[in-house]
């Protein structure tokens, strides 16, 4: 009821009567209920429905893209560690991991000298981690988790407190980096959580790599995620770096459209953000890793240092990209890869 309610009192929607007739052509076109005629915005005014792509048909097209059987290379974030260890991109320090309570410090140089320390405990562990390295504060997630659930920080000062995150622990399979600190540029517009930049790549049949889009996604006051889901924001991000004028929320949470982060009052539009060639370049010399996962959304930090790869996605949103995008049927280099899907599939 909360869609509909957002879409009704939306001062900019079209009407009634236009859009049903939008709906029922959509549905007729796509041969499935049009969800993302509302999730796109299309109700409103200024949106062109036919820009758009349904989920289930861009599901389909990643089905299409990406082998089943080599998805675990990016989905397990312990598997996808080492495989950037071993390509020596720049990624988070990964301390440890937790599978049900069981403790493993991570040695990337030295497997053999990995120390499953489970005897030892939730608070010895963190103990030896903070007292044997110059780490301050952890972040922890799950090793299959997405949509920033089940994420923790973990400070140096206060973990003994925290039991909560303890009985999380025993249940599940956890990775446990260190907290990334941000490039200034980015806490300026919201600092309380890591604001990463999502970009969606695909392979050609050749294995050539293209971007198909980019945007900046932000958390709002005390949230430690910038996952949308959760509230957040996200801003288009231009070819050369800049930020666009207007940021969206999911309509689930408002879809409000702002031109500045509530909280910072920063405007975004041309906010230019650092290291962009490096981080289009990390992605695309990444990209071609992944021969048979030819369609990744990639979530990547920028840090004083340069760009950071934080995780990789087989089956990635594809709202967020088309809203920032003004829709990917608009887009001619993803155009050409769904017309090229939509061939082979008849």
């Amino acid at each position: 009821m909360s869609y509909l309610f957002n879409i009704l009192k939306d001062p900019n929607r079209k009407s009634l009567l236009k859009m049903t007739k939008e709906i029922l052509q959509e549905g007729y076109k796509w041969k499935c209920i049009p969800y993302h005629y509302f999730t796109r915005f299309a109700f409103r005014k200024d949106v062109n429905p036919n820009s758009f792509i349904p989920n289930q048909v861009f599901d389909n097209f990643l089905s299409y893209k990406n082998l089943d059987q080599y998805k675990y290379l990016i989905n397990d974030k312990v598997v996808f560690f080492y495989i950037l260890d071993k390509f020596k991109k720049p990624q988070p320090k990964t301390i440890g991991s937790c599978f049900n309570g069981l403790f493993t410090i991570i040695d990337p140089k030295n497997r053999n000298k990995e120390q499953s320390i489970s005897e030892k405990g939730f608070l010895q562990f963190f103990e030896y981690i903070f007292t044997h390295s110059n780490v301050k504060d952890l972040f922890i997630k799950r090793v299959d988790g997405s949509w920033g659930k089940d994420a923790f920080i973990l400070n140096h000062l206060s973990y003994k407190e925290n039991q909560m995150l303890c009985k999380q622990l025993e249940n599940g399979y956890w990775i446990i980096q260190e907290r990334i600190v941000q490039h200034p540029i980015l806490s300026q517009i919201n600092s309380s959580s890591l604001n990463t930049i999502r970009i969606d790549t695909i392979l050609d049949d050749e294995n050539k790599p293209e971007v198909i889009s980019a945007l900046l996604r932000f958390g709002i006051k005390d949230s430690i995620v910038d996952n949308v889901s959760a509230g957040g924001f996200f801003v288009g991000i231009e070819e050369d770096g800049r930020l666009k004028k207007t940021a969206y929320s999911f309509l689930k949470t408002g879809g409000q459209q702002i031109m500045k982060h509530l909280d910072s009052n920063v405007v975004f539009e041309n906010i230019q953000l650092p290291y962009w060639n490096d981080v289009i370049n990390l992605v695309l010399n990444l990209a071609i890793q992944f021969p048979q996962i030819k369609a990744i959304g990639w979530d990547i930090a920028l840090t004083e240092k340069g760009p950071i790869v934080v995780e990789a996605n087989n089956d990635y949103h594809i709202g967020m990209s088309e809203i920032a995008s003004g829709g990917y049927l608009k887009n001619e280099k993803f155009a050409k890869h769904f017309k090229d899907f939509r061939k082979k599939i008849k």
